[in-house]
């Protein structure tokens, strides 16, 4: 997969923020923070599109991407996202649910509901996203389950 950003072509004071931008271009508005400060963040994005389908492979150090009530209230998406966890371990909250994600395991995700996905180690998830009148996926379904935790269902 080509790379699609990353921080280690800027200045070390200047790393953290252009990845806050980079995450809200390349999936929705969100807040970002990072536990280990600002300076000399590393992140990179890798992904492709396949028709309506976008893959983005996240590799950064921890932090924190929060979609809060006010940002999906300005700019409401419409996709589901499927946050599959390669490497690292991630925890996924939405409508007081949690999972946590371990290498093999997926969560399936509304971007239009508020949610918190924190990265806890350098490498992290691939997350697929489709428009959610493209998913196929019965809303009600959805609304009950999320976020929906598969253990080791993408394990080989």
């Amino acid at each position: 997969m080509p790379d699609v950003a990353r921080t280690l072509d800027l200045p070390p004071d200047q790393r953290f923020d252009y990845w806050k931008h980079v995450l809200s271009d390349t999936f929705v508005p969100l807040e970002v923070s990072s536990p280990g400060g600002e300076a000399d963040f590393r992140g990179r994005l890798r992904g492709c599109e396949l028709g309506s389908l976008r893959l983005i492979e996240v590799q950064a150090e921890p932090h924190t991407a929060r979609r809060t009530a006010r940002l999906v209230k300005a700019a409401p998406a419409g996709c589901y996202k499927i946050g599959v966890q390669l490497r690292g371990t991630s925890l996924l909250i939405q409508d007081g649910r949690e999972a946590l994600l371990t290498p093999g395991d997926f969560a399936v995700y509304d971007t239009d509901r508020p949610y918190s996905l924190a990265l806890y180690l350098l490498f992290g998830p691939a997350i697929f996203s489709t428009l959610a009148e493209r998913a196929a996926i019965h809303f009600e379904y959805v609304v009950e389950r999320q976020p929906e935790l598969c253990p080791g269902c993408a394990r080989e």
